[in-house]
């Protein structure tokens, strides 16, 4: 039976100085930690550290979005966050938020606690072996996804085209997240999401960690060099019967520099209102109404809008109201 306790306080180890990027990394995992990562005295240490990401990654991907950036900084995991120490990521977090320090230690202790919680609860269902080749998110990151939202279809399908840049030698693969929220009028407990590759890769695996959150493991059909691209395609479909929230909005976790979104209405179906998100922070939620940067469909039902340097955590896309 893993101990809740024990690993509060080898996770509270792991985050400190440098987090995962620490270069004797197996030295800083505490027994729980070694247990669920499968990490003994003979594991070198670059494959500890992929292992106790992937573990930290399972755990990360069950928080808000919130607290999964807080976590990803407090670890280490976050390429956009280099800093060595804990406290000047933190900070350098505090600053991205536009909040107090402190705010941001108060959520990186909430998200390590809620980590611990999900770890020690899927200790024994870990499959530490379907994650020990998940590489990190700091080594690589979104040049360009462009997506096109089709709501004039018998269930709404987001058709994404994402071009991603490897920033070490030998990528072959990556993991892809995505939100599904439940509108307020869905019954349904746990949201479903059908996902279908187009080109550039196959699904080697996915995951659903939390009721409205999915995981998809990505292969490419042949290994980056450093500095490479690749360009993929994937479609994303609502399954039929279940409803969708009136918006769409990219919140990103890590580095993306460029996101175009195209949203087709039907012509004949048009919403009463649709506005761009730019920048929405955490707390502001998608549903709130219409914002004051409207958009008007043109004559064929369609809208589009295009950002640049994305900021982790904050949200963009496009909502509307029916």
């Amino acid at each position: 039976m893993t101990s809740e306790a024990q690993l509060l306080d080898e996770l509270s180890l792991v985050r400190k100085g440098m987090g995962v990027r620490h270069p004797s990394v197996r030295d800083r995992l505490g027994p729980e930690l070694r247990r669920l990562c499968g990490v003994d005295e003979s594991t070198p240490h670059p494959d500890a550290r992929v292992r106790v990401i992937g573990v930290l990654r399972r755990a990360v991907g069950a928080l808000p979005a919130d607290l999964a950036l807080a976590a990803q900084v407090m670890f280490g995991l976050e390429a956009t966050y280099p800093e060595l120490t804990l406290t000047a990521r933190q900070r350098r977090l505090a600053e991205a938020w536009n909040v107090d320090p402190m705010t941001v230690r108060r959520r990186c202790d909430l998200a390590l606690r809620l980590a611990g919680t999900h770890l020690a609860e899927h200790a024994e269902d870990l499959a530490v072996a379907d994650h020990a080749g998940e590489l990190e998110a700091t080594e690589w990151y979104t040049a360009t996804t462009i997506t096109t939202l089709r709501l004039d279809t018998p269930t709404p399908e987001a058709t994404e085209v994402r071009t991603v840049i490897s920033l070490v030698e030998g990528l072959d693969r990556v993991a892809l997240r995505f939100g599904l929220p439940r509108p307020r009028s869905e019954q349904r407990t746990k949201m479903g999401l059908d996902v279908e590759m187009q080109f550039g890769g196959e699904i080697e695996a996915h995951d659903q960690p939390s009721a409205e959150y999915f995981v998809h493991y990505i292969r490419f059909p042949r290994a980056l060099p450093m500095g490479g691209s690749h360009t993929f395609s994937r479609v994303i479909r609502v399954p039929a019967g279940q409803l969708m929230a009136p918006h769409f909005v990219s919140r990103p976790l890590h580095r993306v520099d460029r996101f175009e979104l195209r949203v087709k209405f039907h012509p004949d179906r048009l919403p009463r209102a649709v506005w761009r998100h730019n920048a929405i922070p955490y707390y502001v939620s998608e549903a709130d109404g219409p914002g004051r940067d409207l958009l008007r469909p043109d004559r064929l039902g369609e809208v589009a809008v295009v950002f640049e340097r994305l900021r982790p955590s904050l949200g963009y896309g496009v909502g509307w109201l029916i």
